[in-house]
């Protein structure tokens, strides 16, 4: 990876759609895969940072939570 900061944000939350299709063992399982392949992710750049949501779902991070993502925005240009 370059040199660079790198911030990922990981929703951990899940959709009333999704909790209703899925068993109810999976969501644990999912966040446990997210957590293990970001954390991946985060520790192989020099300057990784990971940062989980636990309020906001993977795909609608920046719906769920726009405060945390303009945040972590600010906090990469200041880097």
């Amino acid at each position: 990876m370059p040199d660079t900061p790198l911030i990922v944000l990981v929703g951990l939350g899940f959709g009333s759609g999704q909790e209703l299709l899925l068993p109810p063992e999976a969501p644990k399982r999912l966040n446990g895969g997210r957590r293990a392949l970001f954390t991946a992710v985060t520790e192989a750049a020099d300057h990784g940072e990971l940062r989980l949501l636990g309020d906001a779902a993977h795909s609608t991070i920046h719906v769920d939570r726009p405060d945390a993502v303009v945040r972590d925005l600010l906090d990469r240009l200041r880097r």
